[in-house]
């Protein structure tokens, strides 16, 4: 869990928590221990997060963020399509054989070898299809 608050000493606690530390907590803060007043066994057994407040004055420093390397994105749609990609391509061309014959037979499922071939083979079944559709 990450708790964020100005009433949290700095610095990394190992505690395990889990989502139902939330209303255990609450219910310890407000109603009394989560083992004896806690609706469920879930919160019952949780790990409140009250112990991670501090009677400390709310800190007000600020995290250093220093800037990462940049990455610059290099287009791949010339790489070999993958394996879910290529079928794809095969499963879509089947529906098309079903649904779009004349279709099917323009688009040839084999021919596809790059996610640019994979691109353009999605986007000229999948017009077909909305265009029979009635959403083109």
């Amino acid at each position: 869990a990450v708790v964020v608050s100005p009433y949290v000493r700095a610095g990394v606690d190992h505690t395990l928590f889990e989502h139902a530390s939330i209303p255990a907590t609450v219910t310890q803060q407000f109603i009394g221990p989560p083992r004896e007043h806690a609706p469920f066994l879930r919160e019952q057994n949780a790990t409140p997060m009250l112990g991670l407040l501090a009677p400390i004055s709310p800190r007000d420093d600020w995290p250093s963020y220093t800037p990462g390397a940049r990455i610059t994105w290099t287009p791949t749609l010339d790489r070999p399509a993958s394996a879910l990609q290529l079928e794809h391509a095969q499963e879509l061309h089947a529906a098309l054989t079903r649904i779009l014959p004349d279709v099917a037979g323009r688009l040839d499922p084999v021919g596809v070898k790059t996610k640019k071939d994979v691109a353009a083979f999605v986007s000229e079944a999948m017009t077909a299809l909305h265009e029979r559709a009635g959403y083109a």
